[in-house]
């Protein structure tokens, strides 16, 4: 009885605190807080709506986000114009109407990956290359499964701690949002074995010296500084990231890329593919020269799926 009295006492004070905390957020975000809370009960209504149809609101919201917004409409067009200079007018207009429509199906497929019970993710998802993964350690290597932000990285990566619980995600949060960085937090610490903070790159190098699966995408980070490199993408001379080749050499990890990708169908695919072998080189720029060859391969497949709303001409 005492025990059953403790529990109860627990979780009030858990509930207190959070309580308290929201307070906070609605008296320091204002309408950003009451915004945030409006969305997140609207995605969480839209699962009881068929997972097609979920989707088409997804295309609807892309489409509505290209139509009336100007400032990322602007962004990701002239990406587009950079980056796919070969192709028509007319095409590339059409690509970046399809790019919000695939941005705006993440926002419905998150949700979903987030509420809807294990068994019946793995209807949509499929995993492929996890024995690269087992591979890698075999060797007494930590692995560093490097992912680049495609518009599925966050449901698929989700999906992806389902199937591997030791995973530790290396996350941005988000700092102008408290709340809908809690609630993310949260919704991803059910699934993952840890969450750090891009900016602890002591904490990852240490977990990566333990032999552990650091998930990191580093793709977007764009501001100068001395891990930064200038490379041709697609052509176009672009500030990239090197740190996940900095971390391999600092660690010993293998980098094992991680690819996640929208089917037909309602379907999705995780693909790991093999270690990359001979990095780090010693060459920073050959190296990040090869892990860009591979992403421009990918985005290839379909250019619409990559996340084109950061101004990688910055």
């Amino acid at each position: 009885m005492s025990s059953q009295t403790d529990n109860s006492e627990s979780m009030d004070d858990t509930l207190r605190q959070r309580l308290k905390r929201w307070r906070g957020y609605a008296r320091s975000s204002g309408l950003r807080f009451w915004l945030t809370l409006a969305g997140l009960a609207f995605l969480r209504s839209l699962l009881i709506l068929p997972f097609a149809v979920q989707m088409w609101v997804g295309r609807v919201m892309g489409w509505l986000t290209w139509r009336f917004a100007a400032k990322p409409r602007r962004i990701v067009r002239r990406n587009i114009d950079a980056y796919f200079s070969d192709l028509s007018e007319a095409q590339r207009c059409e690509l970046e109407k399809r790019s919000f429509m695939s941005l705006g199906m993440t926002i419905t497929e998150v949700p979903y990956t987030w509420w809807t019970p294990h068994e019946k993710l793995l209807r949509r998802y499929s995993i492929t290359g996890l024995e690269h993964i087992a591979a890698a350690r075999a060797q007494g290597h930590g692995v560093l499964l490097l992912s680049f932000h495609f518009t599925t990285v966050e449901s698929c990566g989700f999906v992806m701690c389902h199937q591997f619980p030791d995973l530790i995600v290396v996350y941005r949060p988000y700092r102008k949002n408290p709340l809908a960085d809690e609630f993310t937090r949260r919704s991803r610490s059910r699934v993952v074995k840890e969450l750090i903070d891009r900016q602890d790159l002591r904490r990852v190098a240490r977990r990566l010296r333990q032999k552990e699966v650091v998930f990191f995408a580093g793709d977007l980070i764009v501001r100068r500084g001395k891990r930064c490199i200038e490379l041709p993408f697609f052509g176009v001379p672009t500030l990239f990231h090197s740190g996940a080749i900095d971390l391999s050499a600092m660690t010993g990890a293998r980098i094992v890329p991680y690819i996640p990708q929208r089917l037909p169908g309602g379907r999705y695919k995780i693909e790991i593919l093999p270690a990359m072998e001979g990095i780090p080189s010693g060459d920073r720029v050959a190296d990040q020269k090869r892990i860009n060859e591979l992403l421009e391969e990918y985005i290839r497949r379909d250019p619409s799926q990559y996340l084109w709303t950061r101004d990688r001409l910055a």
